[in-house]
């Protein structure tokens, strides 16, 4: 679980230099661990959803940041 809160801030991170193809693999990974270990429901992947969701957006992927930002809601 900790490596997954480094990863995700890892994506804060790289967020913030606008390195944000980084931060989306780094949020991508963050995810990928705390739906394995925590399950699907955890609040913890709801937060990742939409840490992919605004990095998405940063990207200018609408579309695909809409869909996260809906999962994120579940």
């Amino acid at each position: 679980i900790q490596v997954g809160r480094c990863y995700n801030s890892l994506g804060i991170l790289f967020g913030k230099l606008r390195r944000y193809h980084q931060s989306l693999e780094s949020y991508k990974k963050a995810h990928k661990i705390f739906k394995k270990f925590l399950g699907k429901e955890h609040i913890e992947v709801s937060i990742t959803y939409g840490n992919l969701g605004c990095c998405y957006d940063d990207l200018g992927l609408y579309e695909k940041a809409l869909t996260k930002f809906k999962k994120e809601l579940k």
